[in-house]
């Protein structure tokens, strides 16, 4: 008897479950290939045209940004070697000497 029902369970189970996934799987596969194309065709027909439209129409402000920035830096690179010029003619320009007790003072 016991037997009898277990395999009774068993083989219940294993049809259910093939009816089920025969019944389920073909629409549920179907749904997820629409929803694939459908996030496909958004993609490659909305989404990448209007990124390369931005991209076209920033590269003139993209122009403007580089030549600002790149002023700015030889702007900033000649004011420091400027400033470590002066600060190295002030530095070389004290004269070291000795007082009379050999303590070295600086004299400008």
């Amino acid at each position: 008897m016991c037997v009898v029902t277990v395999q009774v369970y068993s083989q219940t189970k294993y049809w259910c479950y093939r009816g089920t996934s025969l019944v389920l799987a073909v629409p549920l596969a179907a749904l997820c290939g629409l929803q694939f194309a459908c996030l496909v065709f958004c993609r490659v027909w909305c989404c990448v045209p209007c990124l390369r439209v931005c991209d076209i129409e920033m590269q003139c402000i993209r122009r403007c940004c580089e030549v600002s920035l790149g002023l700015l830096h030889s702007l900033m690179h000649y004011m420091h070697i400027v400033i470590m010029q002066n600060n190295n003619d002030t530095i070389c320009n004290f004269v070291w000497a000795l007082d009379e007790n050999g303590n070295g003072v600086r004299e400008s």
